[in-house]
């Protein structure tokens, strides 16, 4: 762990030995100093605890997390507080025995007058699915109802809210349809009280291209009712994807819906914000220039942002973000950071046959917009302890200091802690450019030890100023370079002499980069350049 902090005199020496200091003036230095040393901190952990954590909330004494754990016919959780220095301080496990460890979820958490409420979704053996609904109280943590759906073989909770004192939740219920002879998941919108009683339940089926209908991250709206992002598919057919927006009144009943249908490759599972305009910001992934099968690599992936109308959900602007060489990429979680600062979060697993070194690997990331989809800065996340390892960032909050915290799980066969195989829950605490040092550029829990194939060197570099480029293996190649709205600002051939070459920047405004480097033979290596 690095933490860098400023040294404080005592209190004595700001306001005199002999002045007396009040409960409630010492309250607020105390409040000062602390929050001046939490925006200094900077961690990044793993935990030894099985599966990983699906979330991570901030409360007023530090962070809270449900780690998922699966022992022998169980579901649960071990639901752990952190200081604000990623410090354990207190762990509880709650299992559920006798259950099918096959569909279990934990969902993400909220907060109301200092509770906190967290789901379990699970199935019985005799295939019903359940909620189990877990309250955490200053004092003591109680267990609701059981929450049943006889309809169903399993539930799935993805996001839980509170508002106005009572829980929203949506995820999906997965039913059998005599008619077609077939199961179907249907999306889940229900409300409780603060106990863990229903008050109502909505489910809403896919349109008729669509076998499945699901809810990932639920909101209330300024109207009154919620909106709810996700997403319909077909099981089997990777390309038949669509994300997808449901707006509803105060009781779950639909007032409009928008599907976002990709023909190429498809769509992830939509995100959603309101902004003070009314209208929703939304942000999905969807691939793009199919060039082989799907299961063999060489599919491109972006990010696109829109702000929809708010009445009629139709599209004001639309903006693509990070395209690249990618089996995959899923955005998780897209938050507002401050008045003008939206974050969205996610994974993404570059192509491992155009792809070299470090790259191949599954890598979480962090990139920042404003409102109106300008881009601000972008961060990679990984451990990097191994070439096949799989960083799954799940989630992300925004500390009290205007800083992020961020949660997931690390699945590595060079575990730091075991010294082979592991599966870890992963904590991390960055500033408010999510950097975990001052200045940083790459974000890596521990610094990278596989072998250097592509070196761009200086980096940063000055405008005008030549950038050197290593790769022993290349003598012709075509250098591009991306800005951060995914535009080739720079193209050109390069001859390598003994391996290296050089790109001139005289063109280039300051800025963050992707330099892609195509070799005759079909290689690609990408690194980030950095131009001041």
């Amino acid at each position: 762990m690095q933490i860098t902090m400023k040294n404080y005199k005592p209190l004595n020496w700001w306001l005199g030995n002999k002045i007396p200091i009040k409960r409630g003036c010492l309250g607020i230095l105390f409040f000062i100093l602390t929050q001046t040393a939490f925006s200094q901190v900077y961690f990044n952990r793993l935990y030894n605890e099985g599966v990983g954590t699906n979330n991570i909330l901030v409360t007023s004494s530090g962070y809270f997390s449900d780690i998922q754990i699966q022992p022998q016919n169980t579901v649960g959780v071990v639901s752990t507080h952190f200081d604000f220095f990623g410090n354990r301080t207190t762990r509880d496990t709650t299992l559920r025995t006798n259950y099918n460890t096959f569909r279990v979820k934990t969902a993400l958490l909220d907060t109301e007058n200092e509770k906190i409420y967290s789901l379990i979704g699970y199935k019985y053996f005799n295939d019903f699915g359940s909620l189990g609904l877990l309250i955490h109280g200053p004092q003591k943590k109680t267990i609701g109802p059981d929450i049943n759906f006889q309809d169903t073989v399993s539930v799935a909770p993805y996001d839980i809210i509170t508002h106005e004192k009572k829980i929203i939740i949506t995820g999906y219920t997965w039913k059998w349809q005599a008619a077609e002879q077939r199961y179907q998941r249907h999306l889940l919108l229900m409300q409780l009280d603060t106990l863990g009683n229903k008050i109502w339940e909505q489910s809403y089926t896919s349109k008729p291209s669509f076998w499945h209908l699901q809810g990932y991250n639920v909101i209330a709206t300024q109207e009154g009712g919620y909106a709810v992002g996700g997403f319909g598919y077909n099981i089997g057919n990777v390309l038949d994807v669509a994300s997808f927006l449901l707006v509803t009144d105060s009781v779950g009943n639909k007032i409009n819906e928008r599907y976002f249908e990709n023909p190429e490759n498809g769509n992830t599972a939509l995100l959603i914000h309101q902004k003070t305009n009314g209208n929703f910001l939304v942000a999905y992934s969807k691939g793009y220039e199919n060039s082989g099968p799907w299961n063999a690599g060489q599919r491109s992936f972006y990010t696109t942002v829109e702000e929809l109308d708010k009445s009629s959900l139709q599209t004001i602007w639309s903006k693509d973000f990070l395209p690249g060489y990618h089996n995959y990429r899923s955005s998780y979680k897209l938050t507002r950071q401050n008045d003008s600062t939206f974050l969205i979060s996610g994974i993404y697993w570059p192509d491992r046959i155009l792809y070299e070194g470090e790259y191949a690997s599954q890598l979480g990331f962090i990139f920042a917009i404003t409102e109106n989809g300008d881009s601000l800065w972008y961060r990679d996340y990984g451990s990097f302890t191994e070439p096949l390892e799989y960083n799954y960032l799940n989630d992300i909050a925004i500390t009290p200091d205007g800083g992020i915290v961020g949660a997931g799980r690390i699945e590595t066969s060079n575990s730091p802690i075991t010294g082979g195989m592991g599966m870890h829950a992963w904590l991390f605490k960055a500033d408010s450019i999510g950097c975990l040092y001052p200045g940083c550029d790459t974000v890596y829990h521990t610094a990278p030890t596989l072998p250097t194939v592509f070196q761009v060197y200086p980096n940063p570099v000055g405008t005008g100023q030549q950038l050197n480029l290593a790769a022993p293996d290349v003598t012709q190649a075509t250098a591009t370079l991306y800005n951060v709205l995914g535009q080739a600002v720079l193209q050109t051939p390069l001859t390598f002499e003994a391996g290296k070459a050089t790109l001139f920047t005289e063109s280039l405004a300051s800025g963050f980069y992707t330099l892609h480097l195509q070799t005759g033979t079909g290689k690609r290596y990408v690194e980030k350049v950095v131009v001041e």
